[in-house]
Parts: structure tokens; C-alpha cells; sequence
């Protein structure tokens, strides 16, 4: 008789470790704070700016309502981008300081430039589509609690899609999964930080959701435009 014994050993790399530490959690927290980063410019500059009577002189003055909507929009992007940018940085620097605790073996967090320059087309592409929600909301709501109250369901419409992504499994190789809003960058993000990226889906994902943000500022300047009739 002779026994068998069975010795269960990681053979992953430490980059590879570190890798699926940062694709585990990171994700969520980039496109929640992408929402958040934006939150508070988009208040102000939409019904904020109505509260202070500020919108109504805005709206006779010579730019084009294209124009003002876009400035608007770049006003609630930028904090997004800053607050991505942060994100990032706030958790490489954590996960490189838990990582002696959760592991006896070592592990690598690091990012690759080519996996940086992912992560920002993607998580620019999210956060303009985010940005462009939210600006929408805030034009369209009456009062600042009722463009809160449409945040906090945002949110929610966010935050599930992108905590279900450790749980999918092989949904990642259906290519219809890569144009679902949010989802798909959740995915690209994850693929990128475990360096498993397929350029052809994230592509796709930076691509289905710049032509749903520019969907998102159309859909500003119609609130806009509506206001302006109804005045």
C-alpha cells in the first residue's frame, strides 16, 4: 500500500498575488468614488445653481446651450478624475501595507504603465458617463433634496452591479457583458489590475460608454432647453 500525500502549494507569482488582491476589492472603490468624486460639483452647478437664481441669468447669456451644458459637465468630471486618481493611489498604498497580513508568502502590488494607461481610459470613459447622469439629475430635479434623493438611487444602481463582479465567473467571456453600463468597466478594471486584459473588450467598454456620456450631455441640454421654454 502506498499513500498518497497531497501538499497544496501557491504557484502564482508575487505580481500575479498582488494582482488578484487589487482585482478583488479595487474595482469597487474606483467607481464608487468616481460617483462621489462628482457628487457635490454636480449639485452645485445644476440645481444648486437654480436655488441661487444663478441658472436663469446663465440661460439668456450668448453661449449655446450645448456650450453651457458641456462646460457643466467638465465641471463635475474633473473632481471624478481627481478623486479616481487618489482612489488609486490610496489603495495600491493600503494593499501594499495589508499584504504582509494576508499572506505568509509575498506578494507584489504594483501596476505596470501599460496597466495605468488602462485603467484611466476606462475609468475616463466611466466617469464621464457617471458625471453626465448625475449632471442630468441635478438639472432636472426642483429642489437639492430631490436631486440627493436621485443620487442615493444611482448609487445603488452603481454599487450592485460592480460588488457582483467577484462572483460571476466566465460571464467575462461573453462579449455582450463588455456593453452593459458599469458592469463592463468593473470587468475591464479587474482584468487590467489581475493582468488578464483583452484590449478588443476594453475597447469596447471605453467606447459603448463615451457614446452613452455623450448621450448623458444631450440629455442635459434637453433639461436645459426645456427650462429655458418653460421660463
Amino acid at each position: 500500500m502506498i499513500r498518497v500525500v497531497v501538499e497544496p502549494r501557491n504557484v502564482a507569482s508575487p505580481r500575479r498575488m498582488g494582482g488578484a488582491l487589487l482585482g478583488t476589492a479595487l474595482p469597487f472603490f474606483l467607481a464608487v468614488w468616481l460617483l462621489l468624486g462628482g457628487q457635490y460639483a454636480a449639485l452645485d452647478v445644476g440645481v444648486g445653481e437654480r436655488e441661487r437664481g444663478s441658472l436663469e441669468a446663465l440661460l439668456v447669456a450668448p453661449p449655446s446651450r450645448w456650450a453651457i451644458v458641456a462646460g457643466k459637465f467638465l465641471a463635475v468630471l474633473a473632481p471624478a478624475t481627481l478623486a479616481l486618481a487618489v482612489m488609486l493611489l490610496t489603495g495600491m498604498a493600503a494593499a501594499k501595507m495589508g499584504a504582509r497580513w494576508l499572506s505568509n508568502q509575498p506578494i507584489e502590488v504594483a501596476i505596470s504603465p501599460g496597466a495605468a494607461v488602462w485603467l484611466l481610459v476606462v475609468g475616463l470613459a466611466l466617469g464621464g458617463l457617471l458625471s453626465a447622469v448625475q449632471l442630468g439629475v441635478s438639472l432636472a430635479a426642483r429642489t437639492l433634496r430631490e436631486a440627493q434623493q436621485g443620487f442615493t438611487g444611482l448609487y445603488l444602481l452603481v454599487a450592485l452591479p460592480v460588488m457582483l463582479v467577484p462572483f460571476l465567473g466566465d460571464w467575462a467571456s461573453h462579449s455582450w457583458v463588455w456593453l452593459v453600463p458599469v458592469l463592463n468597466a468593473a470587468l475591464a478594471f479587474r482584468a487590467i489590475l489581475v493582468e488578464t486584459v483583452v484590449p478588443a473588450g476594453v475597447l469596447w467598454t471605453a467606447g459603448s460608454l463615451g457614446v452613452l456620456s455623450l448621450a448623458g450631455v444631450a440629455w442635459g441640454v434637453q433639461i436645459v432647453e426645456r427650462q429655458s421654454r418653460l421660463k
